[in-house]
């Protein structure tokens, strides 16, 4: 899928569509192969709700950072570190293999994955929530990024 770039960011989300259309599609699995976008919509599905609202705010209304920042009460400035996170956490390796090999890793591990990098939580919210130390939330996301080397590798090679 490569690189989030400003071109592929307006891809996920075509001001000509409906951006939560484009977050429920059910792509077949593979298919960001042929085309990076279906790879990265599947990805937004899995923002937290405020997350997919500034995407949705920026790309399918083509407002400015200053604008969307008047709606959502924040500075510019704001608006423009949320984007540059947002892009980081999606283009995440691991986040990108969970979005091509789903059922390869499981519930409650795909579900830790999206709620530290695209829910936003912190290791030590997950370790709460889940009664266990950041040390073992810590290596079980690092087990995953092991696990997502070598989806990415076999996904390249296809």
């Amino acid at each position: 899928m490569g690189v989030l770039t400003n071109a592929k960011l307006d891809l996920v989300v075509d001001p000509r569509h409906d951006p939560a259309r484009a977050i429920e599609d059910d792509d077949e699995p593979g298919q960001e192969a042929l085309d990076p976008a279906v790879g990265y919509r599947r990805l937004v599905r899995y923002l937290a709700p405020q997350r997919r609202e500034l995407l949705g705010l920026l790309a399918s209304r083509s407002m400015s950072h200053r604008q969307a920042a008047e709606i959502v009460g924040v500075s510019p400035g704001t608006i423009s570190r949320q984007l540059a996170r947002l892009r980081r956490n999606l283009d995440d390796p691991l986040v990108r293999a969970i979005a091509i090999a789903p059922d390869e890793v499981a519930e409650a591990d795909r579900a830790l994955v999206v709620a530290h990098l695209l829910g936003g939580e912190s290791i030590n919210q997950l370790a709460a929530a889940s009664r266990v130390n950041a040390r073992e939330v810590s290596a079980r996301l690092n087990r995953l990024r092991g696990w997502s080397r070598a989806v990415l590798a076999r996904h390249a090679n296809t």
